[in-house]
């Protein structure tokens, strides 16, 4: 085999890589579980009981924003931020 043919076969092998990461990824993006029978993930609603009134509060505000736009980036993005800040790991991780 030639200097040409590997990298040829070399290209061809990382390329191959490639998509089959490609698809992975977009495949565990596209994870539904937790989805209702329309499709969409409704926001995370961690016990609250303990936090201060206006934490609860931002968080429900946040939280029917999200319900209102679904689709909003930015309202998933704000309610994540607020759950990232206040130190709810996993329901911030869940809004990314």
């Amino acid at each position: 085999m030639g200097r040409a043919s590997m990298r040829a076969s070399r290209r061809t092998t990382s390329v191959a890589a490639l998509v089959l990461c490609a698809a992975a990824a977009t495949a565990a993006g596209c994870d539904r579980r937790g989805a209702g029978d329309d499709g969409r993930v409704p926001p995370p609603a961690p016990d609250v009981a303990g936090v201060e009134a206006p934490l609860a509060r931002a968080l429900a505000e946040a939280t029917a924003e999200v319900d209102r736009a679904p689709r909003s980036a930015a309202a998933w993005g704000r309610l994540g931020v607020l759950f990232d800040i206040h130190d709810f790991p996993e329901e911030a991780v869940a809004c990314y």
